[in-house]
């Protein structure tokens, strides 16, 4: 028989007021399995103790669980329909550039190769535009030739 070495205060399954037993009383089975502090038992914890306790808690470890889920795929949606609306504004850009540009690449206007607008300032700034890093002091006829490598690799 299950014996107690302290006072506890057990929770009726009917609903009703909170039941305390004590070293003396005799502890009903409802009751065992709502004690799940196994300090509480003189000797060795009942078979059962705790089980209806352990029963809840795991019932709101699943529904946590559950939460955190339905939370984190709320999440996601969230994010999928952003990075949907995102991509239709980027196609939607798109579509107007290549109606805006006939369909066709810009043909890109190089400075002259000599005379006037010829300089290196002129072909490091051109240069700069098209992404080629040209180093100072260059000149402009080795800047033309970092031009022409660039336009040779891109095809």
């Amino acid at each position: 028989m299950a014996k107690l070495n302290t006072y506890v205060h057990v929770t009726r399954p009917d609903g009703g007021p909170p039941v305390r037993f004590g070293p003396d009383d005799q502890v009903p089975d409802w009751a065992i399995e709502q004690i799940s502090n196994p300090d509480v038992w003189e000797g060795d914890q009942p078979k059962g103790a705790g089980s209806a306790a352990s029963a809840d808690s795991a019932k709101g470890t699943a529904k946590s669980a559950a939460d955190a889920i339905n939370d984190a795929l709320k999440q996601a949606e969230r994010r999928a329909a952003e990075a949907e609306k995102r991509a239709e504004a980027a196609e939607a850009e798109l579509a107007q550039l290549r109606e805006a540009g006939g369909g066709q690449e810009q043909e890109i206007k190089e400075p002259p190769r000599g005379g006037p607008g010829s300089s290196a300032e002129a072909w490091t700034k051109f240069a700069s535009e098209q992404g080629i890093t040209v180093p100072d002091g260059t000149t402009a006829r080795d800047v033309q030739a970092l031009w022409d490598e660039h336009k040779a690799k891109q095809g």
